[in-house]
């Protein structure tokens, strides 16, 4: 009988051994399971980021998040954009939801932009081109209605609000590509007035964006600052395809009509290099991205490989756009001896706005509803922002 019960203790100490020792090994399967995936997670997410960032690098627009944006696919006659501009009305006059508002005037936006750029592509015609810019003008009232409640939208915080967020700071970055192109076609005569209207846009936008609320997400703030930085690459590297040209056109204004035929030479060459660089980027990237999708094991060296393409590209871009800063002491010595002062006395407060590289000297001028201050542009050149009601200041650096 004891034996019995040694033996039985014996056979139940064996299968507890046995169970342990299943259960130990099942555990450092799972948690060798467990590291595999974690691995592959990351090595996923590591591909999908590169290929992510070289499209970004590519200047292709983006597309708003959740939004149904209409390609235009013929120039409307006047009375379509009457009509339009009506129903465009009633629909925003509809909706109650500020977000939802904010969300129609902002593809209503997104679409005049697009349709801007249809017709810049398709004629060279003058009063057609006219069009295009009454497009732009339109699409940027509706977002300074957007902006005029940025602070009311600040306050709601849900998804809806941060997609909305991250989709006005997309359409900036469409609308300065597009804007861009424009430029890049418009005849010389046309380029002063278009680039005051548009430095306008550029310094509220840039504004705004400065300004938001830092109170979101961690992925909203990743890709509004990702597109701020875009944003400014693409206006830095406009200012230099000006800079290069700036000569030509003083001498234009002056009537010389062979600086016209080198202006529009130089443009070409411009627009020709720039076209041949984004072309080689993509025919790069695009061997790349192959070799990652069909050389498993060789795919950690190909996607180091797009990574450096990528960096490369960065380096270029923002190489390209270093413009010195002008001490304030030479912005108020340009101000000084400016038309600024036959309107009001400079003050001593002043400005300074990264992303226009411009001096904002604030004048002693009594004009109800208007903060003027004297712009003083890299390029030496002057004027007055009235900076009425309804146009945001720069913020203090």
């Amino acid at each position: 009988m004891q034996k019995n019960k040694i033996y039985l203790i014996g056979l139940i100490i064996c299968g507890l051994t046995l169970l342990s020792g299943a259960n130990i090994y099942a555990q450092n399967t799972d948690a060798t399971s467990d590291s595999n995936e974690q691995t592959e997670d990351s090595a996923i997410n590591e591909v999908d980021q590169a290929i992510q960032e070289n499209t970004e690098l590519t200047d292709e627009t983006e597309t708003l998040e959740g939004a149904t944006i209409k390609s235009p696919d013929s120039i409307p006659s006047n009375f379509g954009l009457f009509w339009r501009n009506i129903q465009e009305r009633i629909s925003i006059a509809l909706t109650l939801n500020p977000v939802k508002k904010a969300e129609k005037r902002l593809v209503f936006a997104e679409e005049r932009i697009k349709l801007a750029e249809y017709i810049i592509s398709k004629t060279d015609d003058p009063k057609i081109q006219e069009k295009a810019q009454k497009m732009l003008e339109k699409a940027d009232e509706y977002m300074q209605r957007i902006e005029e409640k940025k602070d009311e939208l600040s306050k709601i915080k849900d998804n809806a609000s941060e997609v909305l967020l991250q989709n006005i700071a997309r359409h900036n970055l469409n609308k300065e590509l597009i804007l861009n192109k424009i430029e890049n076609k418009l005849p010389a005569e046309k380029l002063e007035n278009f680039q005051k209207f548009r430095q306008k846009i550029e310094i509220r936008t840039n504004n705004f964006l400065e300004n938001l609320d830092n109170k979101m997400s961690d992925k909203a703030k990743n890709k509004i600052g990702e597109m701020k930085e875009r944003l400014q690459i693409k206006q830095g590297e406009q200012e230099q395809i000006r800079k290069e040209g700036r000569g030509l056109l003083e001498q234009i204004k002056s009537g010389d009509e062979t600086a016209k035929e080198k202006f529009n030479q130089l443009r070409q060459e411009q627009l020709e290099k720039i076209k041949q660089e984004r072309e080689s980027f993509k025919d790069a990237s695009k061997t790349i991205i192959e070799r990652i999708k069909e050389d498993k094991e060789g795919l950690k060296s190909a996607v180091s490989d797009l990574k450096s393409l990528n960096q490369e590209k960065r380096d270029i871009m923002k190489g390209a756009i270093q413009i010195e800063r002008m001490t304030l002491g030479e912005a108020i010595k340009i101000a000084q001896s400016s038309g600024c002062i036959k309107e009001g006395k400079l003050t001593d407060k002043t400005t300074y706005n990264q992303n226009t590289k411009t001096w904002w000297i604030d004048l002693n001028i009594e004009k109800p509803g208007c903060k003027p201050a004297c712009v003083v542009k890299n390029d030496k050149t002057t004027e007055i922002n009235w900076r009425c009601t309804g146009l945001i200041m720069p913020s203090t650096r």
